[in-house]
This record gives C-alpha cells, structure tokens and sequence, in this order.
C-alpha cells in the first residue's frame, strides 16, 4: 500500500519576522498579513461595526519596481466570537468580472476544518475607475482565526515541508527491502527479487554512476532524486525533483547548472516556537525522526549531493509550475501530478517511470510566491518573459537553470515534452495552450489534447488554443508572448 505523500492536515501560517507590520485592529476584529504567500496592504472601518474596507497590495508595492498587479488577497482573521457576522469589502483588485459572473466567490479555512471551502455568500462586485471592488459577508461559527484568500494557497513554506516530508518518507522506503510475495508479477512484467535485496540502483560516486540494467524487482522500484537546481534573487531554494525508475540507468551522470553562489534565505521558524506544527508535516514517520528536529530536514539531508545517472533509452518530460506566483492552482495540479508519479503500486505510473525520466520544478518563482504577489517576482518581473534569448543568471535565476538543463536534453535527443502549469481567471475548466504547429506534430499536438478530453469530464478541449497568434501577442504591459517558456524553448529546442 502506498504511503500518505501529504501532511494529514493544515497548519495555522506562522508570523515571519520581515512582515510583522502586516497586522490591522478594526473594531473587535484583528487582521494580519504577516506569514508566507499573504497579501493585505491596509485595512479600516466601514460603514458600520461590522463592516470592514481591505485594501490589496500591489506587486512589489513602494519600491522602484511596483507593478499594477493586484488580484492576490490572503489573510486572517481574528478577534470575533461565535456568531458574529462581517462583511468584507476588498477595494482595489483588477477587473475580474468575468470570473466573479460566474459566481465565483472568496475561499476561507480554519483549524478545525479539513479543506478550504468558497464561502457561502454571494459575492457583489463593481468597477470604480481603476479598482475592481468585492463584498461578501461571513459568519463565524466558532472564535478561532478564519483566513481568506482569491483562491486555495500554497506557500513556499508549504511546499519545503511537502517535499521535506516526500524526501524523508523516500528515504525511509529505500532504507527497507520491498515486501511481496514470491513468485509475485510486477508493474510492467518486471521479476520480483528475494525480499533481502535492496534496492539502491543509480547511486553516482566519485563522478561514475552505477544502476541496474536488469529486469528485476530493482529496477522497477522508484528512482527519486531531489536536488538545489537555483536559489532566487532573495536567496530562496528552487527545486528539481528526478522521477522514474532504475531501468536503464547507465554509468554517465547528468551535468548540472553551476551551483548557486548566493547565500540560502534565512527564514525564522523558530521565532514563535508556539506556533503549532511549522511546517506541515508530522515529526516522525515509522518511528524515525526528521533529521534537524521540527518536522525539518537540514540543508545537507534535504539535497542530494550525487548526480543523476542518465538514462539514455528514455525520454524526458519536463513539468514546471507557479512562474506566476498567484495562479495556486498550478501548484495543486503539479502536488496531484507528483502523488501519481509516486505511486509504487500503480500500474499507470509505474509504466510511465518505465518510458520516460521526469524532471519536476515545483515553485519557479519562490520570492514572489512568498510575498504574496499575484505576477512577479520582487523585481517587478514577470519571468514568464525571460525565455526568450538568454536569461540573466544574476537577475532570472530559476529561469536562467530551467533553460539551461532543457537545452541540454534537446542537445542530447531526449526532451519530449515541456508543459508549464499555470491558472487562468477568465476561462474554466482545464485547458492547453499549445503552440502552432505543423503537419504530424499539429496532429499529435490536437490528438493528446482529445484524448485526455475524452478521459477527464473537466478538461474543455474546445478551451485550447493552439494558434499562432496566442505564441506572440503582447500583455497589457507590453512583452510579447515570444518570451514564455513554451513558445521560446519550443522556437529554440524544437
């Protein structure tokens, strides 16, 4: 049975020293912006008691950088008692009247419940000037602290503790020989081996890699690697996680972007010891503890400092996610994606660690996930249109590394898709935007597009696009599409 990837449940965010202004008295009502992934800007008296004004605050807001970006919102509430109602009016996003029409609404989250959920009022909206104002009421059902956010978050410390949890619990399987029965037929026709033999394939030392070329229990068993591919403008880690299986590792290993020089951001979980569970994820599994203490892994057993054997008889499929940091859903598909690919005892997935090696970015731009940006980065750039050419190494980090290792598969023959998960506030459902191509490649192109319609009732096929005119259209800001990842690395692989 496959372990639980996910922490069993959420945590209350915790303050972080640099945003410990962030908090707002209203009447008997405290809000805070103070933690990861938060936005609030300012915050007064309405009309009456219970009636709140919100402000949002602009990407990289008060520095030379600011952007006009703005439809983020992520915060907390606190100071109330049962049954107490507010209304909330959230006075400058952008204009989001298609979304909104659609009755679309706000999502809120407390400790005692498992899931965030839309809140159940209808949400009022209109346009003044420039402003894209919102109004909906709550109630609270209880006094602990109620957050609310545009759209179910994820923040970068959620996701360090996601894949500190994944990297230990990796670990914690390979330390332990499989359990099957004799006699027993694997995931794709592979041999089982006696339950004593480990399976440790595709272990690089001393610059030589050594895997298993058998059709044995070994080589079916998952190949997990995670590895430092950048650090941020701020200092933030940007992580690579390796995924398939041990068939066909050889003795070369895989070249890397130049380690990062800058120092690792200095994050401070420890200043509110009180604060429950930071981070998400439980402090021991099978009885083993987290090295680091807290539930965290330190820096040397987070990474692995051994390269990644290549796989010269599999493709790669590279899946990157939130280089437009307010777009969380893409997170949540890329998490689902992950769960899938790790999934020892699935059929599915153990096929797909077979034929292909999965390179996975899970966070391209962390700085602006953390400030709580809704397009940027913290110098006000949106790096989805830094592919185009050659990225700075200085000022497009994760970019600059994510260019740099595709280039290198495309060298190699090996880079068979590239797809970048984002969201989209004006469409439903899930959709593609693929790039315009020609011949057998448009075919193909339109026919998975088809196929995984016909697969899942949410997927809008009729949705996609695949024009030439959406590979080259510039923004509101001006910046042409032609510096997208899938439009500019498909120009320049192929």
């Amino acid at each position: 049975m496959d372990q639980q990837l996910y922490p069993a449940k959420r945590e209350i965010p915790c303050p972080e020293l640099d945003k410990q202004d962030a908090l707002w008295k209203v009447g008997k009502f405290v809000f805070r912006a103070d933690f990861d992934s938060a936005n609030l800007h300012y915050v007064r008296q309405g009309n009456s008691n219970c009636e709140v004004q919100l402000w949002t605050r602009k990407d990289c807001q008060g520095t030379d950088y600011e952007r006009g970006t703005r439809s983020w919102f992520h915060f907390g509430v606190s100071g109330h008692s049962s049954g107490d109602w507010v209304a909330l009016n959230i006075m400058n996003i952008n204009k989001q009247g298609k979304l909104f029409g659609q009755d679309y609404r706000p999502w809120f989250w407390c400790a005692s419940m498992p899931e965030w959920q839309p809140v159940n009022t209808k949400v009022i909206y209109k346009r003044e000037n420039e402003d894209f104002q919102l109004r909906f009421s709550f109630k609270f059902e209880s006094a602990e602290e109620v957050f609310f956010a545009f759209a179910i978050p994820f923040s970068y410390r959620e996701n360090q503790a996601l894949l500190d949890h994944i990297t230990f619990m990796h670990r914690d399987l390979q330390a332990r020989a499989p359990e099957h029965n004799t006699g027993s037929r694997l995931p794709c026709n592979v041999a089982p081996v006696p339950a004593n033999e480990k399976a440790h394939g595709g272990a690089c030392k001393g610059g030589s890699c050594k895997g298993s070329n058998s059709n044995t229990f070994a080589s079916s068993q998952i190949y997990f690697k995670r590895q430092l591919l950048a650090r941020t403008v701020e200092g933030r880690d940007v992580d690579l996680l390796t995924i398939t299986d041990h068939h066909g590792a050889s003795d070369e290993c895989e070249s890397m972007p130049p380690a990062p020089h800058r120092e690792p951001w200095q994050g401070q979980p420890e200043v509110l010891p009180a604060c429950p569970g930071l981070p998400a994820m439980p402090a021991n599994i099978g009885g083993q503890s987290y090295v680091g203490g807290e539930g965290r892994l330190g820096p040397e057993e987070r990474y692995s400092s051994s390269p990644v054997p290549l796989f010269p008889s599999k493709k790669v499929f590279v899946i990157t996610a939130r280089v437009h940091p307010g777009e969380t859903p893409a997170s949540h598909m890329f998490n689902g994606i992950l769960t899938f690919l790790l999934r020892q005892q699935d059929a599915r997935a153990a096929a797909l660690r077979r034929l292909f090696v999965f390179k996975l970015v899970p966070i391209v731009n962390p700085d602006g996930v953390y400030h709580g940006h809704y397009r940027t980065d913290t110098l006000g750039q949106n790096l989805n249109r830094f592919y185009l050419g050659q990225p700075s190494q200085e000022l497009q980090p994760s970019v600059w590394a994510i260019k740099t290792q595709l280039s290198q598969y495309s060298k190699r023959g090996v880079l068979e898709f590239y797809l970048d998960l984002h969201a989209h506030a004006n469409k439903k459902g899930v959709f593609v935007y693929g790039n315009a191509l020609d011949g057998e490649q448009a075919v193909e192109s339109l026919l998975y597009s088809k196929l995984v319609a016909l697969n899942s009732p949410i997927f809008d096929f009729m949705g996609c696009n695949f024009t030439e005119k959406n590979m080259s259209r510039p923004d509101k800001d001006g910046a042409s599409k032609e510096g997208a990842g899938r439009v500019a690395l498909f120009r320049e692989t192929g």
